[in-house]
């Protein structure tokens, strides 16, 4: 099992840092926070069904929703204070966030990938669906054992 994490964070880590462009950026003004997009997002899609919809037809939406899904499953497994649904979320977000950081700071060396507030809300639900559903397993499992 450990080797297999190994495996997802070696992943994780090529999909969200390369391919690495380095060439410093002249113009340092210029923002890679998606914030503008995000409060986009908020005012459109609540109450609206177009969030789900760009997460389908979105490669991008789809690859942050679907690479945090193994995390939500190895995370309670391999330990066990992340049973705990909260600090399993808690985790999920911190390391959300110090991926998109570095993102951030990797804009500015040439690097086109960006800060976006919507990543970490795609990565957290993704996450906390596969935690779901490793529970139900979980439940499903015990209930078959108890009744033999």
């Amino acid at each position: 099992m450990w080797i297999l994490l190994a495996i997802y964070i070696l992943l994780i880590i090529a999909i969200s840092f390369f391919p690495l462009q380095i060439k410093v950026r002249r113009n340092i003004l210029c923002s890679p926070v998606d914030l503008v997009i995000f409060f986009q997002h908020l005012k459109n899609n609540v109450m609206d069904l177009n969030l789900l919809k760009e997460l389908i037809y979105n490669k991008e939406a789809l690859i942050n929703f679907v690479i945090f899904m193994p995390l939500g499953v190895f995370l309670p497994l391999l330990y066990e204070k992340f049973k705990n649904k909260k600090k399993m979320i808690s985790i999920v977000i911190l390391i959300s966030i110090i991926i998109e950081f570095i993102q951030y700071c990797l804009y500015y060396l040439g690097n086109n990938q960006s800060f976006d507030f919507i990543n970490i809300i795609l990565n957290v639900l993704g996450a906390t669906l596969a935690y779901n559903v490793y529970n139900l397993i979980l439940i499903k499992m015990e209930k078959l054992n108890l009744n033999r």
